[in-house]
C-alpha cells in the first residue's frame, strides 16, 4: 500500500503530513482538502497568497495512485515544471508543489502489505489525551481561539480595576466591545489582516475629527443643503426626517467615514480587493462608533441621568454599531474595493455602494419618527443592514478566493 507524505517551510518552521489512502477513501468528499479554511480543510496553511479551499489530493485505488486536483483556476498552482490552472495532475515520489508562497515536496513510499497496520488499543489513553495543552496549543492561533481569550482576560482585569472611575470603565468597555464585534466581521471575511493595519482607520477618524474634516463637511450637507441651524429643526414626521437624516448623517457620515480607506487605498496601497475594502470601512466605523458614543452621546446622558443611565446607553450602541457604523461603513467598503479591483468600474461602483449606506443609515435614524411602530422598523432595517453586509462579504470571499 501506498502511503503520502509532504512536507513544508512554514514561518521558518518545517511541516510535514501524512495521508493514507484508507483514510482518503473512508471520507465522505473522498479526498484531503488543502487551504485557509480550517472549517473546510484538512490541511490549513498560514498563507495569504493560498485561497480558501485551493488543492484536492485524492488516490486511484484502481491504479494506485494519488493524483492533485486545482479548485482555483484564478489561481494556479505549480506541479513540478509544470503549470496546473485546471484539471489533475498525477503525483509521485519527489513531486513539489508550489501554491502562494508555500512549497510542499512530496515523499510517497510502499508499505509492506503483509504488515498489518496496528492501531493503538481504543482503551490506551495518550499523553495529548491527559494534557491537551501540549498537542492542541499551536491551533488556538491558526483557529482564531487565542486573541479573542487574551482580549477577554485582560479587559475583564482593567475593568475590575477602574469600576470607580466610570469614564475610564465606559472606556475600556467601549473598546471591547467595539473588539467583539469587528472581530465577528473580521473572522467572517477570512483574511489574515496585520492588526497594525486595522488600527490606522480607528486611529484616523479622531484625527479627523481634530483637524476639522468633519466640519467642512457639515458646512455643505447641513448648512448648504439644509439650511442653516438645520439641527435645531429636526423633523418629527418620518419622510421629511429620512430627507433629513439622509443629508445630514448618511451621505455625510458615510464620506466621513470612507475617508480612510480611501487614503489607504490610494496612498498605503491597503485596498486590493472587496474584503480589504470591509475591514478597513469597519474599522474606520469602530472609531466614529467610539467618538460618537464616548464624546457626543454618553457625556450628554451621564449629565443628565447619572452614570448608570450614561452605561445603559453604551453596551446597545455600541453593540448595534456591528449592523450600524461598522456595517453602513463595511457595505460601502466593499464597493470601494471593488472599484481597486475594477477600476473602469469605479464610476459605476462608488455611487451605489454610497448610496446603499447612506440609505440605510437614514432609515435607520428616521425610525425613531414613527413612536411605538418605530421598534418593529429598526428591527427591520437592522436586519437588513446586517444581511447586507453578510451577503458583501460572503460575495467578497467569493471574488477574492477567501
Amino acid at each position: 500500500m501506498k502511503i503520502m507524505s509532504f512536507s513544508w517551510l512554514e514561518k521558518g518552521i518545517n511541516h510535514s503530513q501524512n495521508i493514507d489512502p484508507n483514510d482518503i477513501s473512508n471520507k465522505k468528499k473522498g479526498s484531503f482538502r488543502i487551504g485557509r479554511d480550517y472549517e473546510i480543510c484538512d490541511l490549513i496553511l498560514d498563507d495569504p497568497k493560498v485561497s480558501r479551499l485551493h488543492i484536492e489530493i485524492s488516490f486511484n485505488q484502481t491504479q494506485g495512485q494519488f493524483y492533485i486536483q486545482n479548485l482555483k483556476d484564478n489561481n494556479p498552482i505549480q506541479v513540478d515544471s509544470s503549470q496546473l490552472r485546471t484539471g489533475s495532475q498525477n503525483l509521485h515520489n519527489g513531486s513539489v508543489i508550489r501554491l502562494g508562497d508555500t512549497q510542499i515536496e512530496v515523499s510517497i513510499t510502499e508499505l509492506d502489505l503483509g504488515t498489518p497496520k496496528r492501531n493503538p488499543p481504543k482503551t490506551a489513553v495518550t499523553i495529548g489525551q491527559f494534557l491537551p495543552i501540549l498537542k492542541n496549543n499551536k491551533e488556538l492561533k491558526s483557529k482564531g481561539l487565542l486573541l479573542p481569550g487574551i482580549v477577554t482576560v485582560i479587559s475583564v482585569i482593567l475593568l475590575f480595576s477602574s469600576i470607580r472611575n466610570s469614564n475610564l470603565f465606559n472606556l475600556i468597555l467601549a473598546g471591547y466591545l467595539s473588539f467583539v464585534g469587528f472581530y465577528s466581521i473580521y473572522r467572517l471575511c477570512n483574511k489574515p489582516k496585520s492588526w497594525w493595519v486595522l488600527l490606522i482607520p480607528v486611529i484616523m477618524i479622531p484625527l479627523l475629527f481634530i483637524t476639522g474634516v468633519f466640519n467642512l463637511l457639515s458646512l455643505f450637507f447641513r448648512d448648504f443643503i439644509l439650511g442653516h441651524n438645520a439641527l435645531a429643526n429636526i423633523p418629527e414626521t418620518f419622510l421629511p426626517a429620512f430627507i433629513f437624516f439622509f443629508f445630514a448623517a448618511g451621505l455625510q457620515e458615510e464620506l466621513f467615514k470612507a475617508i480612510p480607506v480611501f487614503i489607504m487605498g490610494w496612498l498605503g496601497k491597503a485596498v486590493k480587493d472587496p474584503i480589504d475594502g470591509i475591514l478597513l470601512g469597519a474599522a474606520s466605523g469602530v472609531g466614529f462608533t467610539l467618538v460618537e458614543t464616548l464624546g457626543e452621546y454618553i457625556p450628554k446622558t451621564i449629565q443628565t441621568g447619572g452614570d448608570l443611565s450614561g452605561l445603559q446607553l453604551l453596551i446597545p450602541r455600541i453593540l448595534a454599531s456591528v449592523f450600524g457604523h461598522m456595517a453602513y461603513s463595511g457595505i460601502f467598503g466593499y464597493y470601494i474595493g471593488l472599484s481597486f479591483l475594477k477600476p473602469k468600474k469605479a464610476w459605476q461602483l462608488l455611487p451605489l455602494g454610497y448610496l446603499i449606506s447612506a440609505t440605510v443609515h437614514a432609515l435607520w435614524d428616521s425610525s425613531s419618527t414613527l413612536g411605538t411602530s418605530g421598534l418593529f422598523v429598526l428591527a427591520i432595517v437592522g436586519t437588513l443592514t446586517y444581511v447586507l453586509l453578510m451577503t458583501a462579504i460572503l460575495k467578497a470571499r467569493e471574488i477574492s478566493g477567501f
